[in-house]
């Protein structure tokens, strides 16, 4: 039987797991020979505790596109091996520990590299790394009257080069039901 195209693949960044930060992501391989994929990645930790003095809020979304290297074929299996990409993600945030804390949107953009290793069929890991600038505006403030009122003490730009993103993926690949089907059709019919 001929390896399958998946539809697509669904993944979890296992670090951001970690770090209780929900996350998903989706990529589509594209073209005859699958060397170029699309990924839509989301994330959003978004939790306040401690009487509202304490909050660890953070929304992004991004998109990027991958070019895969090697051929796909026996060898290698759409969307594994090695690959680079450019993303581009925007997101907002609230970051504060004992009523101080920080608020702000970003913008992102760079270069991404991976490998992604085949763990069985239908399940691969993958582990990637994106280096680029990160800006936005940004506003230091306090809270008072049991942090129901936030006071801004101070406006800033952020500004940051550097790596970005650090991921180690599982991922699930969405098999192409329909095309296993019509090849299980087809054999039927070759049989006497």
């Amino acid at each position: 039987i001929p390896t399958l195209r998946p539809l697509f693949a669904a993944k979890t960044n296992l670090l951001f797991d970690l770090a209780l930060w929900p996350n998903a992501e989706i990529e589509f391989p594209l073209g005859r020979d699958a060397r170029w994929s699309i990924m839509a990645e989301w994330g959003s930790p978004w939790y306040v505790w401690h009487h509202n003095s304490r909050a660890y809020e953070i929304l992004n979304v991004g998109l990027e596109g991958r070019r895969w290297f090697g051929k796909c074929d026996s060898c290698r299996p759409v969307l594994t091996g090695g690959f680079a990409g450019i993303y581009a993600c925007i997101g907002k945030y609230d970051l504060e520990w004992s009523s101080k804390g920080y608020q702000g949107e970003f913008v992102s953009a760079g270069l991404t590299v991976g490998y992604d290793w085949r763990i069985s069929h239908d399940w691969r890991l993958e582990a990637s790394a994106s280096l680029g600038p990160l800006w936005g505006p940004q506003r230091y403030y306090k809270g008072e009257f049991d942090d129901t009122h936030l006071i801004w003490h101070e406006d800033r730009n952020l500004f940051y080069i550097g790596p970005t993103k650090l991921k180690v993926s599982i991922v699930w690949m969405m098999p192409n039901f329909l095309k296993r089907r019509q090849q299980t059709d087809r054999k039927e019919e070759v049989r006497p």
